[in-house]
């Protein structure tokens, strides 16, 4: 039995940015993530310091890498990776236990 996949990604907005920007990209975007194989939920959480995290979860790892290639490809997607500072990026894979 394959493990579900749990997808972080922590990162900073980039300069002139608003929270508002953010939140209409990441709906479209979570639409998108929604159509990839694998899907099960996604979460988007801010923390005190400015700090975005998105987690997303997959039904395996396989679902999860091929998810991120596919993401790279996707217009919904491209706007919402355009808004984050791209030296900030943080992304790690993780298997539920």
């Amino acid at each position: 039995m394959m493990k579900e996949a749990i997808e972080v990604v922590k990162f900073r907005l980039a300069a002139g940015v608003t929270q508002g920007d953010l939140e209409s990209a990441s709906k479209a975007a979570g639409e998108a993530l929604a159509t990839f194989e694998g899907f099960i939920s996604r979460d988007l959480g801010q923390g005190e310091d400015g700090t975005f995290i998105d987690v997303v979860r997959w039904r395996d790892m396989d679902c999860a890498q091929a998810a991120a290639e596919n993401a790279m490809k996707s217009s919904a997607c491209g706007s919402f990776f355009q808004l984050i500072d791209p030296e900030s990026i943080d992304m790690s894979h993780f298997n539920k236990v």
